[in-house]
Order: C-alpha cells, then structure tokens, then sequence
C-alpha cells in the first residue's frame, strides 16, 4: 500500500488463503520498512482501537435504531461514496495511475461486488440489535470467512490446501459450535440470542467470502487500482442497498411496514440529527458518527502498520481484536454483558484454530516446492465488509 487509500476490514483483517511469502517480497520492494519497532508498534495499537472501536460503535448504532436497521445501512453507506468517489477523483485528475486498461474493466464485475457485499450487509445489520456482541465478536467475519474461503476457493479456484489447515478449519468449526449452541438453548443478556438471528449474523460471512473468492479470480489477469475499485463497488453498493427496500417491510425481519416504510426513514433522520421530538434519540448521532469516524481511521491505521511493518504483522495486530471486542462489550459503560464460561472456551478455540491455519499458511508459502498465489486481504466497504486481492494496483 503506497496510497492514503482504504484496503482493511473495519472491525478485523485477515490474510486468506496462502501466498504471504509472495507478498512480503513484494512488499519489500515497493515499500521500505521502518526501521523503528517503536512506530510499528505505534501503528498496529492504533489499528487495534480503531478496530475495536469500530465493533463497538456498530453494534451501539444498531441497538440505538433497533426498528430501522435499513436506515443505517443506506444512511452509512452515503458518506463512504462521496469519500471513495473525491479520492477516486483526486488520482484521476492528479496522477496516471488510472489508466485506460483500468476503465475498461467491465462494470458487471463491480456489480458482483456490490450486490454481494450488500447482501453481507443485509444480514449482518439487520441481525445488528438481535445479538449480542460478544457473541458478534466470536462470529465476524474474521473468523467464520476462514473455513468458508478454504471451501469456496477449493471449490471455485481449484485451491489445495495441507492437512494442517483443513484440520484447522474444523478447529475453528468447533470454536463456533462452543458459543453458538448455548445461544440456541438459552438466552441472556440485554439482546436474546436466538438461533435464527445468530445464523442470520452468521450467514452474512457468507457473501463476503464469494466476493473474496469472485474478486480474486474476476482481477487476476487485469490489476485495477484499489481506489477505482472501490469507488464503482460502494456506488453499485449503495444502489443496491435502495433496492433492498421491500426487504425491511417484511414482518419479523425489517423494522417497517409498507405503510410507513418512509415515515421510518424519515423517523430515522430525526432521531439522528434529534429534531421532531424523536423520543429517546438524545445522543443518538455519536454512536453513528464515531463509527464512521473509527472506519475512516481504521483504514489509515492499517496502511500504516502494512507500509511500516508488512501485511503478516497486519494480520497478527488484528488478530488481537477478537478477544478485546469480546471484553470491551462486557465493560459496564459500554453493553455490560455477562461473560459465560463457554465464551472464554470459544475464544481459546478460535484463537487457536486461527493461529494453527496460519502456520500451516506460512509454512506453505515457504515451501520451495510450492508456489502460492497471492492472498486476499479483507477490506471494508461500508457498513459491509469486502475483499480485494493484493494484487490490485494501490
């Protein structure tokens, strides 16, 4: 990453697939290291509490407008169209970087893209204030799109993976399994966590690891520069997000009826600027904002930590989000809510299904008889998560 130019999760990143020795050569070349350990480790606490940050005030912002999931989601996404588009615009106005091979990509595949990360939206928001957030922190994205990549990319891309890693995948599978079943029989805290709303939050992993897989293998002869990326991908987001509209009438799922659908939008916008006598939406706004706020800075962080340090470290660094989103929501002054025993168990699990993957990962890459593709980076286009292969232009 050579450009002020988002390419990380929001709340996690995470390197799939293989291919980090590939990268880290690259990265060798074309972005000098710090020789400080002091400004890396600066970096890497900052992409940690924005990280973090960004968990939390999601989830806040859900739980504030808990009847109108749908206003956050378009709500959100129009900040980052102007922000990608103004960026897009200052590197096509200002540098040759764009070029004219870039332009001729055809827009399908960034509608792929964009239909795709808005399903990961979808149900991921709209499940936003049914679950709680430790059991968010377990089941994001940087966890659950690890055994769906290794499956979709042996599927798909025609990807081998060693024994070590498939086993794991299922590691992981039981670390989820841990936390899960008990939501299923039970329920507790502030937001129940039904079986139903927990796989909804868990199925939105789902498309999001096919646009791993479906941008890897759409940009693997053409590079396109992040920015350009971006920038049609939110557009086709939001687009589709408006779409989506009927979606939220549906009874049980969305938070409106066909009847009121814009008073609810409406009732939205009030609450957040707190006009029209909205009751209970006093501070409604920061919650909002500061996710927006800790997205945008997470983005910087992370490009600092890769130019400073390189994208294994990125990883490594995002990797301790897990654990201290899963705290930070059981801090009194943010949720509150109750640790169980079987949630420290899925975190050690997880942790170390993780830790194991990437081991085997490296171990691959290293292998001189082996030659890994380069991996996929997951990145945030808000309020969803995407990816973008590292091969992309930045």
């Amino acid at each position: 990453l050579s450009q002020p130019c988002a390419m990380t999760e929001p709340m996690r990143s995470e390197l799939l697939d293989g291919g980090i020795q590939d990268i880290e050569e690259e990265e060798a070349i074309t972005h000098p290291r710090s020789k400080s350990p002091w400004v890396v480790l600066a970096w890497c606490v900052a992409a940690v509490i924005t990280n973090v940050a960004q968990a939390v005030t999601l989830k806040l912002s859900g739980d504030r407008f808990s009847d109108g999931p749908y206003f956050i989601f378009w709500f959100t996404c129009i900040p980052f169209v102007i922000v990608y588009w103004a960026i897009l615009a200052g590197f096509m106005l200002f540098t040759t970087q764009i070029t004219a091979e870039m332009r001729k990509v055809p827009q399908y595949k960034f509608v792929i893209i964009g239909v795709l990360t808005t399903l990961n939206g979808l149900l991921m928001l709209f499940s936003n204030a049914h679950v709680s957030g430790l059991l968010q922190a377990l089941l994001g994205p940087t966890i659950i799109t690890i055994p769906l990549s290794l499956v979709f990319s042996y599927l798909l891309l025609k990807r081998t993976y060693k024994a070590g890693q498939v086993i794991a995948t299922f590691v992981i599978i039981g670390g989820v399994l841990v936390v899960v079943l008990p939501a299923v029989l039970t329920s507790h805290g502030k937001t129940p966590d039904t079986a139903g709303w927990a796989l909804c939050y868990l199925g939105g992993s789902l498309p999001l690891t096919l646009a791993n897989v479906y941008e890897e293998k759409a940009f693997e002869e053409q590079p396109i520069h992040i920015c350009y990326m971006l920038a049609w991908s939110v557009l086709w987001q939001f687009l589709s997000i408006l779409a989506c509209a009927p979606l939220d009438m549906i009874k049980g799922f969305g938070g409106a009826t066909t009847s009121d659908f814009f008073e609810h939008q409406m009732k939205g916008l009030h609450c957040f600027f707190n006009t029209g006598g909205v009751p209970g939406c006093d501070g409604a706004w920061l919650p909002v904002t500061l996710f927006i706020l800790s997205y945008i800075l997470t983005q910087f962080a992370m490009l600092g930590v890769i130019k400073n340090g390189s994208a294994v470290f990125a990883f490594v660094c995002v990797t301790i989000v897990t654990p201290l989103t899963e705290f930070a929501f059981a801090l009194p002054f943010i949720l509150g809510e109750k640790l169980h025993w079987y949630h420290y168990v899925s975190l050690v699990i997880l942790l170390a299904g993780v830790a194991m993957y990437r081991y085997f990962d490296v171990k691959k890459a290293t292998d001189p008889n082996v030659r890994s593709r380069v991996p996929t980076m997951v990145v945030a286009s808000a309020p969803a998560y995407f990816s973008v292969p590292t091969h992309v232009i930045v």
